[in-house]
């Protein structure tokens, strides 16, 4: 068999297609996401333990979180679907 057909027979699956088991769900988990959703703000959290929390600072959380929160959910209605007749 030639090195061309070999490679055409092989059978090549995505992890997304195969079962989570104890074994491979690292391999399941997006760890760029993970790095940014749960390690950064743990790092914050433990860290504002040493650090004084200023007036300043504390406004701009809460205002950053509040237009966070909108851009994930916008209140600005569904675009209208344009549709050929």
């Amino acid at each position: 068999m030639h090195r061309f057909d070999i490679l055409t027979h092989a059978v090549i699956t995505d992890i997304t297609e195969t079962p989570i088991t104890w074994a491979n769900w690292p391999q399941h988990v997006n760890w760029l996401n993970t790095t940014f959703i749960i390690f950064i703000p743990l790092v914050g959290l433990v860290s504002s333990y040493w650090i004084d929390l200023q007036f300043k600072t504390a406004v701009f959380a809460v205002a950053y979180y509040f237009f966070a929160g909108l851009g994930i959910s916008t209140l600005l209605p569904a675009a209208p679907s344009i549709t050929c007749k």
